[in-house]
């Protein structure tokens, strides 16, 4: 059982101090005064609202009323906070996208609800907000919608998800029908498939804040599962959530194929961080996604000849906003890739790439699967950072 106890925090029960974040748009060292700005994103509702990270985006505006499409430099937007207690830890930092627009996140390193007004102003244009920056571990879940509402999420997400789920009508499922085709399709299978099956349960008590979560794996490889309990984990703690039982794919394949004509009941609705034309799986974020997520402004993960050797704070999607690339210019020409030897067909990318490597840079970074094959696809390639993917004009994925 995973995280068996999950407690709502109450507002009275910590103290409350002031906090105030102030911004001044900037260039260089001299303030601009003919330029504004507008903020928005769901970090301007700290007060009911807990994330893994705050963030809001800030748009400038040039004095013809237009937005501005390039940067204001390294020093274009400065955030200070004040009145936080000194017991407690809040770090803002300041992301250039360098079109124009900054991203402003904050992360709260301690569990207790301070009351806070943040201000966010030019000499121009002034925003104003106040409640307390609800902490990134707060147990205190919302009600689905206004979660979603609350945190502004595209409703291309949620099309998404219906979109892959339309096989299955609502009441549909049977769970036992379901639980025993999983195990018979993969779950007897465990040197070739690794699966693991969630329940999520509300103990029937009044005004109960717990949360059970347990979690049973099939298969011999089942290291990823510590991805799936991030996510389960975190969502409980946020969401109310109903009692439901989830299966999810551990490996990097998608398990269940696609029959034409086939009625719903032969499928497994299986969560899988990928699918393709001829699979049904329902798709979640990459674990790579999804651990930067929970992390970020957290950890860092730092490789040194060739091994992972430092772990406080991930690469995530926000940061890497800030990462400014080379022009396409100076781009280089041939298709770039690096990657684990998770299926045959990157094996068959490495050939290609030897055959024509004026066109193509692909190779292993980690043998595991193909180990015995190590001596013809090898030697290992030291791991590059996401970034320096963006360093070639074309990519594989």
């Amino acid at each position: 059982m995973i995280a068996p106890r999950l407690k709502r925090l109450k507002s009275d029960m910590f103290s409350l101090a002031g906090s105030v974040i102030t911004a001044a748009v900037l260039s260089g060292t001299e303030v601009v005064p003919e330029v504004t700005c507008i903020a928005y994103g769901p970090g301007l509702d700290s007060a009911t609202l807990s994330l893994p990270v705050h963030y809001f985006f800030v748009r400038m505006i040039g004095p013809d009323g237009l937005n501005l499409t390039k940067s204001l430099g390294q020093f274009g937007l400065f955030v200070q906070l004040k009145g936080v207690p000194k017991a407690c830890l809040v770090r803002p930092e300041v992301i250039d996208r360098y079109d124009g627009t900054y991203i402003v996140r904050y992360k709260k390193f301690c569990l207790s609800l301070n009351e806070h007004a943040t201000h966010f102003f030019t000499l121009n244009s002034d925003t104003h907000f106040e409640g307390p920056i609800v902490p990134s571990e707060c147990a205190c879940p919302m009600k689905m919608d206004q979660w979603l509402l609350k945190a502004q999420c595209p409703s291309e997400f949620s099309n998404q998800i219906l979109k892959h789920t339309a096989i299955w009508p609502v009441g549909s499922v049977d769970l036992l029908s379901v639980l025993e085709q999983a195990q018979r399709k993969w779950g007897l299978h465990e040197e070739s498939f690794s699966f693991c099956h969630y329940k999520i349960r509300s103990p029937k008590v009044v005004f109960s804040c717990w949360v059970y979560l347990y979690r049973r794996c099939y298969g011999k490889h089942v290291g990823f599962k510590m991805f799936a309990d991030e996510i389960f984990s975190f969502l409980v703690k946020k969401i109310q959530l109903p009692d439901i039982d989830l299966f999810i794919n551990l490996g990097d394949w998608p398990l269940e194929k696609l029959v034409r004509g086939a009625d719903s009941s032969r499928y497994v609705p299986m969560l899988s961080w990928c699918r393709s034309n001829d699979t049904v799986d329902i798709v979640l974020p990459t674990y790579e996604l999804v651990e930067a997520v929970i992390e970020m402004m957290g950890r860092l993960v730092l490789f040194i000849n060739n091994l992972c050797t430092v772990r406080r704070h991930s690469l995530e999607l926000l940061s890497v906003q800030g990462m400014r690339n080379v022009s396409w210019s100076n781009k280089f020409t041939k298709a770039f890739w690096r990657g684990r030897d998770s299926t045959s067909a990157r094996l068959l990318l490495v050939n290609i790439s030897r055959l024509n490597p004026d066109i193509l840079d692909a190779r292993i970074t980690k043998f595991f699967f193909f180990r015995e094959q190590m001596d013809y696809y090898g030697p290992e390639a030291p791991i590059v950072t996401f970034q320096k993917f963006f360093d070639s004009r074309l990519s594989f994925h």
